[in-house]
């Protein structure tokens, strides 16, 4: 994933950090090149990245954490600033 400006970009590489991919993550076009060339030729290694991801996610639910509860909080928090007239404002969630 390129790093950027953009709130889903932001959301995409906290999501990757919080499960220990990084290693998926690109300042650039030409880092984000490089790494793509570098992942295609490392095929074992991209397999134990997916195979590890899924007790990854299962770690994280088990300490009390997933993305569902915290879109929930987030949209909460939107709404509650909503009643509360306040102005609208950028929000993030990660887990």
């Amino acid at each position: 994933m390129l790093t950027g400006e953009n709130y889903h970009i932001w959301q995409g590489v906290a999501a990757l950090n919080a499960l220990g991919l990084d290693g998926f993550v690109a300042s650039s076009k030409q880092k984000y090149i490089e790494k793509a060339i570098s992942w295609s030729t490392r095929l074992d290694e991209l397999n134990q990245c997916r195979q590890a991801l899924r007790p990854r996610l299962k770690a994280i639910e088990k300490q009390g954490g997933s993305p569902s509860l915290y879109f929930k909080q987030m949209t909460r928090g939107v709404w509650m600033n909503y009643c509360d007239g306040k102005p609208v404002q950028e929000c993030a969630f990660g887990y």
